[in-house]
């Protein structure tokens, strides 16, 4: 394994409006985004929101990083949105983790039930919406769902 200092943030690709985007800009949730939104979070929570100027500012990347992050967030979400549309799904949302290693930069950690949130493309069909876990049942359910799409030829 290759010892990698990992960057403390983390880069939210949304496709789909979540409740706090969609309250922002007064559109419908769940609603399809004619591009995709690249948000950068400090952690999991709900005030961890913020922007390429933060981490500039305070050196935790350089614009150079920052716009190959980018580029790379860019190539995984045409990969990811693709791979599940063959499928039937839109790829609301995935979370990708950089580090660096010999001044390069890669993608790390592996996508999780709790970093993708997909959808069905077909809107009547009954799913759990990966926003409204409740259960641990429902997050085992759609665990299982994820690797039954992606073990599908």
């Amino acid at each position: 394994m290759i010892k990698h200092k990992r960057f403390p943030f983390a880069v939210k690709i949304l496709n789909v409006a979540d409740k706090r985007t969609a309250k922002i800009f007064n559109i419908k949730e769940s609603e399809v985004l004619n591009l995709p939104v690249f948000e950068i979070h400090t952690g999991n929570g709900k005030d961890t929101l913020i922007s390429e100027s933060h981490l500039i500012a305070f050196d935790l990347c350089t614009v150079e990083q920052m716009k190959l992050i980018n580029r790379i967030c860019s190539k995984v979400n045409a990969v990811l949105k693709s791979f599940f549309e063959r499928r039937g799904y839109i790829l609301a949302e995935a979370n990708c983790h950089f580090g660096k290693y010999d001044e390069k930069i890669f993608l790390v950690d592996d996508f999780t039930p709790k970093s993708l949130k997909i959808i069905p493309l077909n809107k009547s069909e009954k799913s759990i919406d990966p926003y409204k876990f409740s259960t641990s049942a429902e997050i085992k359910h759609y665990t299982n769902h994820l690797f039954n799409i992606m073990s599908a030829q």
